[in-house]
């Protein structure tokens, strides 16, 4: 009977410990605005201890990225100059940033901004597969923000 109650009491307290550990959440949805043009809107919060943002992959998409826009969160804006990075899959396993840097360290915690991607060697981006969001640099416990990707799809 000691063993039992002593095993229920552990089995407790490790269910209370995992739901009181905080995790930042990205929600990602996928949107039709016209008949070829799509975006794709991820919104994040930190977490609400250690103020990190886990990576978040879209849908696979087949498409022209053209615009990207960042807006901070109005209620709990992150740390200014946070970083934003957006990548895809290379075929040699590597990933590249289709923003080429251009959102690194330099996103304002309170004006919206937007962003052509310049990383792929011109103003748009062809991809052909999921993108990822990364946001680093900010410590803000729950900071909230939005990022959203337009692209034009491909067949």
């Amino acid at each position: 009977m000691k063993k039992l109650c002593l095993s229920l009491i552990v089995a407790i307290l490790v269910s209370w410990v995992s739901l009181c550990q905080a995790a930042g959440l990205v929600v990602v949805s996928h949107t039709q605005i016209s008949i070829e043009m799509w975006k794709i809107t991820y919104s994040w919060t930190s977490d609400s201890v250690a103020s990190t943002i886990p990576a978040k992959a879209s849908p696979s998409i087949s498409g022209i990225i053209f615009l990207v826009e960042s807006t901070p969160g109005a209620a709990v804006a992150p740390t200014d100059n946070y970083t934003i990075t957006i990548t895809k899959e290379m075929t040699d396993s590597n990933t590249l940033d289709i923003m080429g840097a251009t959102m690194t360290a330099n996103q304002s915690s309170s004006a919206a901004a937007s962003y052509q991607p310049t990383g792929c060697g011109s103003s748009y981006c062809l991809v052909n597969g999921p993108i990822t969001l990364n946001v680093s640099g900010n410590s803000v416990v729950s900071a909230t923000g939005t990022v959203t990707v337009y692209y034009l799809r491909t067949p």
